[in-house]
């Protein structure tokens, strides 16, 4: 008997209707599926702590809750690196509004003497307005936050999520296991195995590139004399993950704050200058090399991941859809049914270039496999 074909349209409606049901429910669920998301990514960096521990005989909740603790110490002493750097910025804000009022009458004074045309751009706002209003827009940008996050149910079960993942990891993938249970078990569970390498390596080169753009931004704002510069730094580096909007905005405020706090122009220029060398430096140095380009995702999807998820989970759906859409076009290249699809989210390669040289992260995963099934 002759199994009838779908027709196309009707694969066409059904996939377009997954699609809608799907962001539906991350849209009304995203007060669980962040924290799950978030805590199956922070699970999988902890992993390799975890079977280091384990291999010195720790019980397997310990060793998941001592991962989960450094984590959360390191977590803390960044928010507190934060908060001490910018509680510091209220040392220069009186420097500052002088040289804001300066730099603003030269403003009107080039206006006035090139185009004839008074601007009027003063800082005779009382200070009360000022405080007001940045008080109002901290509450803002605080509401902001905290409807991004949906609630503070997101922070609690954040940790809870990563503990669980850690401690059942194994009972997960014992059940992916049950349910190919027709297909090969050796292949299934080097499908696995390379599956989870490939997400590892991905999101820690990610962490890497960070690094080494956090030491490139304080050693260029060191040498330009900036205030802040490992303050600044680091917040560009973090800001990196997101594409384009990311280090526009890293760039944006030691610009500002070189034009404000600096008696030349030369000065925003610099950080300018070295800004876009470091991240001409990333873009076609580092992350290839590091990331790997077999996981890079072209203009379109990249950006598509990035409205989608402003759109969806605000400013934590633009930092954890651009990862996952990478992951997905990993997942994806890894059967020969979806590869035409990775493809589609991909940079245009020379295949038989990539054949001849295969990626280091294809051969360090390959290396993986064969090493754990030698011990095993």
């Amino acid at each position: 008997m002759e199994s009838k074909k779908i027709p196309s349209y009707i694969s066409v409606f059904f996939v377009l209707a997954t699609i809608l049901l799907l962001g539906y429910v991350m849209v009304i669920g995203k007060s669980v599926l962040i924290p799950l998301l978030l805590g199956g990514y922070i699970a999988m960096l902890l992993v390799p702590i975890c079977n280091r521990l384990e291999s010195w005989k720790f019980p397997p909740a310990l060793s998941a809750f001592t991962a989960l603790a450094v984590s959360i110490i390191a977590l803390l002493g960044v928010f507190y690196f934060f908060f001490v750097q910018i509680k510091s910025f209220s040392k220069d804000f009186d420097d500052i509004e002088g040289r804001l009022t300066k730099l603003l009458s030269s403003i009107n004074d080039w206006s006035n003497s090139t185009f004839g045309i008074e601007l009027g751009v003063t800082l005779d706002m009382p200070k009360e307005q000022l405080l007001n209003l940045l008080k109002n827009n901290s509450e803002s940008l605080a509401d902001a936050v905290l409807n991004t996050a949906g609630s503070l149910t997101i922070i609690i079960l954040l940790p809870v999520f990563i503990f669980l993942f850690l401690i059942y990891r194994d009972h997960l993938e014992h059940f992916v296991i049950k349910v190919f249970y027709h297909e090969d078990q050796s292949h299934v569970k080097n499908v696995l195995l390379s599956t989870r390498k490939v997400i590892q390596s991905y999101i820690i080169g990610m962490f890497k590139v960070m690094g080494i753009l956090a030491v490139l931004y304080t050693i260029a704002f060191f040498i330009l004399g900036l205030k802040h510069a490992v303050f600044f730094a680091m917040f560009a580096a973090i800001l990196n993950i997101i594409p384009y909007v990311g280090p526009f905005i890293g760039a944006i405020f030691p610009i500002l704050f070189a034009l404000l706090t600096k008696d030349s122009l030369l000065y925003p220029l610099g950080v300018l200058i070295a800004y876009n060398v470091i991240q001409t430096v990333e873009g076609n140095v580092l992350t290839p090399k590091i990331v790997g380009s077999n996981v890079s995702l072209n203009p379109l999807f990249a950006l598509l991941a990035l409205l989608i998820g402003g759109a969806i989970w605000g400013v934590i759906g633009m930092i954890v859809f651009i990862p996952t859409a990478a992951i997905v076009k990993l997942l994806l290249d890894l059967h020969p049914t979806t590869k035409p699809y990775a493809y589609l989210m991909g940079e245009d390669v020379d295949e038989d270039d990539q054949i001849k040289r295969p990626s280091k992260l294809v051969r360090r995963n390959k290396r993986a496999a064969k090493e754990e099934n030698s011990d095993t």
